[in-house]
């Protein structure tokens, strides 16, 4: 008797936040075409707030004109809920300020609507392998145009702060920080909250400053 081919195992699960329906069932057949799950979808704030990640989605795709809503406070409520998730903004707004707010609120990545598939496919690749995308040309144009609003971190922040502050800034989790330096989440926690209130920031997120100021590569 033949053996059946073990079925493969998906690339990511995906949620789709869309309010266009048109919209939603075009990136589920391309993404799943493309070996990706599509775990849910949602055409409202509220249902994407309320019930995303019971689906435990890999990454968010996430559009940012929903209801009345413009997309910021959505970010910060998903982000507050949920501070490890990947949401990469699908969204036909091309305004170098939404895109540059969006990321310095700790998003992943940023695809325009105008864009061809290609670049969103593979936005949703390295977002899935851990990095961020944003399309050609656009970091080097925000960073271009941004102005000195927080405190460069070497200049304001110790030796263990800059550290712990580098090690968010690459994407390790409060968890893995603290083990790292064999101190409680908890205490870790607590230094990062000192470390935003001495670069005054509160949003803004650790990576973005790190890049902002050479502490991490930029990557275009």
């Amino acid at each position: 008797m033949a053996k059946l081919k073990p079925r493969a195992k998906p690339k990511a699960k995906v949620f789709i936040s869309d309010d266009h329906a048109i919209v939603r069932q075009g990136l589920i057949d391309f993404l799943e075409r493309d070996g990706y799950k599509v775990v849910g979808e949602s055409a409202t704030v509220a249902d994407t707030v309320a019930h995303c990640y019971d689906k435990n989605p890999d990454i968010l795709i996430l559009d940012l004109n929903m209801d009345t809503d413009n997309g910021i406070n959505t970010i910060e409520t998903l982000l507050d809920q949920h501070p490890d998730a990947k949401i990469l903004i699908f969204s036909m707004r091309e305004s170098l300020n939404t895109i540059r707010t969006t990321y310095k609120m700790g998003t992943k990545g940023y695809v325009t609507k105008s864009a061809g598939p290609d670049l969103l496919l593979e936005a949703v690749e390295k977002i899935a392998s851990g990095r961020n995308y944003y399309m050609p040309g656009m970091l080097e144009q925000l960073f271009e145009q941004e102005e000195e609003t927080e405190k460069d971190p070497r200049e304001v922040l110790t030796e263990r702060d800059l550290e712990i502050f580098t090690m968010v800034a690459e994407g390790h989790t409060n968890e893995e920080i603290a083990e790292a330096l064999d101190v409680t989440e908890k205490s870790v926690a607590n230094r990062i909250s000192e470390i935003r209130k001495k670069l005054g920031i509160r949003m803004t997120s650790f990576e973005w400053i790190a890049r902002k100021y050479n502490i991490l590569r930029l990557e275009l």
